[in-house]
């Protein structure tokens, strides 16, 4: 049993899994305004605890349940860095109003890290723009809703797929040996079968707490938290191992079926390249990924060199990579490239371009190559972050739409490039255009999603 959105219990039973591979994710196309203040901080004095938040429906059956597998969760988990963990309960209700409440409360208590929930669609209808406000990000176990994620466009996220997915998906993840094997040991601890949701927020609590572990700092005796860093580490989850399976998040905070999709990271921490890239027209003396580790650092020349590709998709696609780089000199340029050739591909990143219109200095640009000739814009987007990116490009038929972040939460639309070609490639790159000075670019990762027919689990590597 679940609870229901908008007051209403709708179930979907008779949804095959598979139907699911056809299902295409919504983008948005609109610009949204940060709202989590950079600088705000949760710190710590040496003693007290890290505090998380749970919001529940006190009078759902089987709330118990729910609080027992976030306690279950701390206790696997252990302290942070020589601090305890507390969890604080607030009733969300199963209304908008409750939800309001309980998030006042929550966001009251300034050292509440995180929130864990609301049980109740209809609760986080009242309670994200709060969260939202405030900078706190939140983990649902058990929102299905749909359209949620507009409502905390930094802070949103979930662990079930939106309805009416959700039905069909969640016999499959029950019957896994990790699901079964996770509810005999909280039989063991509570003498009783956990209902379906439990094992979900089993996992909301163990991927706040290692995000958590993540981003924090000790800086004096104090553990400091940053709570812009926390929420862009939670939304950037790809290939986390749960008990319910591999986590990835979407750019919106909702979890990705991989059950039916596909997703394929490279986080650059290994001292080679995976069998997945090729290079076109390599420089061994202009890359590298142990001179900043944890990234690949190309470095740009003034001939086209070190294309780093891999075979794209036939079908549509989503790649993503976060990137630093800070060009000061016209055509410096790096980023993601949908590839067919020399004449044929799309780049899009960052890049200085000194001119006046269509140019904005240091900027993130989106140019389309064809048959040896540029068409149409080139998109030319300003932004205030000079050194820093998260780079995505959406494919929907024979349309390429580019999308930026600063800040790993929030997604500013760019452009769409309508494309001939049909590319073989995906990948990244980083080049000059004239002799100006060559600097490095560093890729953090490379995220590859896309949808398939059968059902399978993907090969990943990367928490």
């Amino acid at each position: 049993m679940r609870p229901p959105y908008q007051g209403k219990m709708i179930l979907f039973l008779t949804i095959a899994l598979l139907a699911l591979a056809s299902a295409t994710p919504a983008y948005p196309a609109r610009a949204l305004t940060p709202t989590i203040d950079p600088s705000s901080l949760v710190t710590i004095p040496p003693g007290d605890p890290i505090e998380i938040a749970v919001a529940m429906h006190y009078d759902w059956p089987t709330a118990q349940d729910n609080f027992d597998a976030v306690e279950m969760a701390l206790a696997d988990h252990g302290s942070i860095k020589g601090f305890d963990l507390q969890k604080n309960h607030y009733n969300a209700g199963c209304d908008e109003i409750s939800g309001q409440n309980a998030a006042n409360d929550i966001v009251a208590n300034v050292q509440n890290v995180g929130v864990i929930g609301p049980l109740c669609s209809i609760s986080t209808q009242g309670a994200a723009s709060i969260f939202e406000a405030n900078g706190i990000v939140m983990i649902s176990h058990s929102n299905t809703g749909p359209g949620l994620p507009n409502l905390g466009p930094n802070i949103f996220n979930r662990m079930v797929l939106e309805d009416p997915f959700y039905e069909s998906w969640d016999p499959a993840v029950s019957s896994s040996a990790s699901v079964q094997s996770w509810e005999a040991e909280f039989f063991d601890l509570y003498g009783r079968q956990p209902e379906e949701l439990a094992k979900y927020a089993y996992d909301a609590t163990t991927l706040l707490l290692n995000r958590i572990e993540q981003v924090s700092e000790l800086n004096s005796g104090n553990l400091e938290i940053d709570r812009a860093k926390l929420a862009t580490a939670v939304r950037n989850t790809f290939d986390f191992t749960g008990v319910t399976g591999q986590i990835t998040l979407e750019f919106n905070g909702n979890r990705v079926n991989t059950l039916a999709q596909s997703v394929r990271l490279d986080p650059f921490t290994s001292a080679t390249l995976g069998e997945a890239w090729d290079w076109v027209d390599e420089d061994p003396t202009h890359w590298s990924l142990t001179d900043r580790p944890g990234y690949l650092r190309i470095i740009t020349q003034e001939v086209t060199h070190n294309l780093l590709v891999r075979r794209a998709p036939d079908q549509d696609f989503e790649i993503r990579t976060h990137m630093y780089f800070t060009p000061t000199e016209n055509f410096q340029f790096a980023g993601l490239t949908v590839f067919l050739d020399t004449d044929n591909h799309l780049s899009f990143g960052r890049a200085f371009c000194g001119f006046s219109p269509p140019c904005v200095d240091n900027g993130i640009y989106y140019d389309h190559i064809e048959g040896g000739q540029a068409v149409g814009s080139n998109f030319a987007t300003a932004t205030s972050v000079p050194d820093e990116v998260y780079l995505r490009i959406v494919r929907q038929g024979t349309s390429y739409t580019g999308y930026f972040s600063t800040n790993g939460t929030e997604w500013i639309e760019v452009g769409t490039h309508g494309v001939g070609f049909e590319p073989d490639s995906v990948g990244l790159y980083a080049r000059n255009q004239g002799a100006v000075s060559e600097i490095p670019a560093d890729f953090d990762y490379f995220m590859l999603t896309h949808q398939f027919l059968k059902v399978f689990l993907p090969i990943s590597i990367k928490q």
